[in-house]
């Protein structure tokens, strides 16, 4: 307890940040709170209200505008725009005055919060509309709700009927986008059935959702910033800007592996794919036609090859050197977890058929 007291003491003596916020007026974020170890954060309507009336003074004094939201159990969804920036600020003033009168009324003690809420940078169009889709299915994807837009803490009543429980919810940038209430409401329940991507995991990095314009657009406001290498997904963000594009990849190994079975050169694609970019392991394994799991042995097993055989690991340093990369950190990561030793895979190789 000690060392995380004086860790934090000497991160505000350094101007260290935990973790990177990037804060600019105008700014669209989506930002979610979850309730410590996920235990319930309201405890009756009484608290949903509580909360909402912290977010609509923020409203009214003109610090956020709100888009989209949506009242969970133990967690909370919010897509939100700062006209002043400061982000960090506002959702500090709400969370933390919430999490003080919630636990007087409740005669409680402790963290109501678990952490710092989490935030990523979302690109205004299709990326926020996608987003607030997300945000509004969420309880209906939870089982809370077996009709879409019955569950009453949410604003997507307000975008479908005009009534809801936040009358001060704006709605104009999200259905700009749209002919009207009714088209709207068809796109979301589109994703009734759908496997609907977290934003959190499409984001890069974990910090910015959007095409390379726009998070070229953030990376140069990152590099204004002081570098702190406890900040790893600033690192990260700057790194993926030189990772080469998935086509690119994808001939690189057509090119180096043109003589393997189409089963084998996709299995060094998602190999290549871990080792020169920043895609998460469902973005790759969306990319190649894998499911999750399979992608990951793929990467396991193509490591291994790499490592036991050497004309295989001849053929990926050429493909790396062609790439101009050298990195393979998240291959490292996968391989350490693979059971067995070298021998055991070279055996293993003989019997293979992929």
């Amino acid at each position: 307890m000690e060392a995380k007291v004086l860790t934090r003491c000497m991160e505000r003596l350094l101007g260290v940040s935990r973790p990177l916020r990037i804060e600019f007026p105008g700014a669209l974020y989506h930002a979610m709170a979850r309730g410590v170890a996920q235990m319930p954060v309201f405890h009756d309507d009484g608290d949903r209200e509580l909360l909402l009336r912290l977010i609509e003074f923020q409203v009214r004094a003109g610090t956020l505008i709100v888009n989209a939201f949506t009242l969970m159990f133990n967690h909370i969804h919010l897509l939100c725009e700062t006209p002043v920036g400061g982000l960090g600020r506002w959702m500090q003033q709400i969370l933390g005055k919430y999490a003080e009168e919630y636990n007087r009324i409740h005669d409680r003690v402790g963290h109501l919060w678990q952490g710092r809420y989490k935030a990523i940078l979302v690109q205004d169009g299709g990326y926020l509309i996608d987003c607030s889709r997300y945000v509004h299915l969420n309880p209906y994807r939870a089982g809370i709700e077996q009709e879409i837009g019955s569950y009453p803490w949410s604003s997507y009543p307000y975008f479908v009927n005009g009534r809801g429980v936040a009358a001060w919810v704006s709605t104009d940038r999200i259905l700009g986008h749209f002919s009207g209430r009714a088209e709207y409401r068809a796109f979301v329940e589109s994703g009734r059935n759908a496997k609907l991507a977290n934003p959190f995991e499409l984001a890069i990095a974990g910090i910015a959702l959007g095409n390379e314009e726009y998070t070229s657009q953030i990376r140069d406001l990152v590099r204004g910033r002081a570098f702190s290498p406890e900040i790893t997904s600033q690192r990260a963000l700057l790194s993926s800007e030189r990772c080469p594009g998935i086509e690119l990849i994808r001939a690189q190994i057509n090119r180096h592996f043109g003589d393997w079975s189409s089963c084998q050169r996709r299995h060094a694609l998602v190999w290549a794919l871990y080792a020169n970019t920043w895609m998460k392991g469902h973005q790759i394994a969306q990319a190649v036609g894998l499911t999750p799991k399979a992608a990951g042995t793929a990467a396991k097993e193509t490591e291994w090859r790499r490592i036991a055989d050497p004309d295989v690991a001849r053929r990926f340093a050429a493909l790396q050197h062609d790439l101009q990369s050298t990195e393979s950190g998240h291959i490292a990561r996968i391989a350490r977890h693979f059971p067995g030793s070298i021998a055991d895979y070279r055996h293993r190789l003989l019997r293979k058929t992929c």
